[in-house]
């Protein structure tokens, strides 16, 4: 027996419709994800380890609150140097964190002889509420921030960068507009955005991959840009910054092929790639904080030579 056009037709409008809701939840969901207290990340801290928490309390350190390129305030902390240093390291976190979550990373680099600036992601932390632009404006900050600096503390300054996550991405996403930077360490960042929602469509949450690619269309009208314009892997092959690639070997939140894929289109040298056995995702320092440790050293070594 035939089937009505009408019946056809209603069943076709029925999966558009459903393509479509799916894809725009989607869309916002990436972008307005459940954010961490300062609270969250000073209780996950404590449990990793205690003593990060009295370095912070006890380093010399003040409130600095730095406008973006868009007069957007993001909120930071900058530790100084008991002794002048002109070396400065500004430290970017993950996806749904805050700038608390990264005092792990900020006491090695304190160590190491570096003033070191924290801040919060924009939608993130203390800052006002906004949707997260997953690289597409948090890149422009980190130039931003970049820019306060030098206006701040002179041209003679050298500043590094550290990003994990999405503030890896976001940090390589930034060297295509400055490379002016003489590090730049890229922890467990992902390589194409697009790319990146396929597989977590797959995999986290058990949809069709396509549905990443019509979320990537229902992005720029819910968002402002798409999935497939944020490809930090397209600033590699003109990249000349030293570059310190980093994930867990079992990261399974962003593959660990994408910071391969990042570390092969890297033009810039020394580069170097790390990957911690067992580590998941953003777990690479506590699952070997001493091994971190020196894989940086050696590194911010090597740059300085």
């Amino acid at each position: 027996m035939a089937i009505p056009l009408t019946v056809i037709g209603l069943l076709v409008l029925i999966v558009l419709g459903t393509t479509l809701g799916i894809s725009f939840s989607y869309a916002y969901f990436i972008t307005h994800p459940p954010i961490d207290t300062k609270e969250d990340s000073i209780e996950k801290l404590n449990r990793l380890d205690e003593s990060l928490l009295d370095f912070f309390t006890k380093v010399s350190k003040e409130d600095w609150d730095i406008p973006s390129y868009d007069n957007y305030l993001l909120h930071g902390t900058l530790l100084k140097q008991e002794q002048p240093s002109s070396s400065y390291v500004i430290i970017t976190h993950g996806y749904t964190s805050t700038r608390y979550s990264s005092i792990r990373y900020a006491r090695l680099f304190y160590q190491l002889g570096y003033n070191v600036y924290l801040y919060d992601l924009r939608g993130h932390g203390v800052n006002a509420p906004v949707s997260c632009a997953m690289g597409s404006k948090e890149h422009r900050d980190i130039l931003a921030i970049t820019d306060a600096f030098y206006d701040r503390f002179g041209k003679e300054i050298s500043i590094g960068l550290h990003g994990e996550s999405l503030g890896a991405s976001s940090t390589l996403l930034a060297l295509a507009f400055k490379q002016d930077y003489c590090f730049a360490v890229a922890d467990c960042g992902f390589s194409d955005l697009r790319k990146l929602m396929r597989y977590q469509a797959r995999y986290r949450f058990h949809l069709p991959s396509f549905l990443a690619s019509t979320a990537s269309w229902a992005s720029v009208l819910v968002n402002g840009f798409s999935f497939a314009s944020i490809r930090p892997i397209d600033v590699m092959k003109n990249n000349q910054v030293p570059i310190l690639f980093i994930t867990g070997a079992d990261d399974d939140f962003i593959p660990v092929s994408m910071t391969e894929d990042l570390y092969k289109a890297d033009a810039g040298i020394p580069k170097k790639l790390h990957l911690f056995p067992g580590a998941v995702h953003a777990k690479s320092y506590a699952s070997d904080p001493s091994a971190y440790k020196a894989y940086l050293q050696s590194f911010l070594e090597e740059v300085a030579s």
